[in-house]
């Protein structure tokens, strides 16, 4: 039961992170000037980044939890 909250909530991270990144690409077409809108940007894949990793770690976790 605890494995399957776990996996819950990294999903619900991978999600946060995903949403972080619509707000970073929204902030960068507003920016004042183009290094901060790259800036912006720049911060944006690192939430997509985080994203991926996180849905990564959570089918691995599922994959060896359906193992035992």
């Amino acid at each position: 039961m605890a494995s399957l909250l776990f996996m819950a909530i990294a999903d619900n991270d991978a999600d946060r992170f995903r949403r972080q990144a619509k707000v970073c690409r929204k902030e960068s077409e507003k920016a004042g000037s183009l290094v901060d809108a790259a800036s912006w940007l720049r911060l944006a894949e690192d939430f997509d980044k985080l994203a991926e990793r996180e849905r990564e770690r959570l089918r691995y976790k599922r994959h060896h939890a359906l193992e035992r």
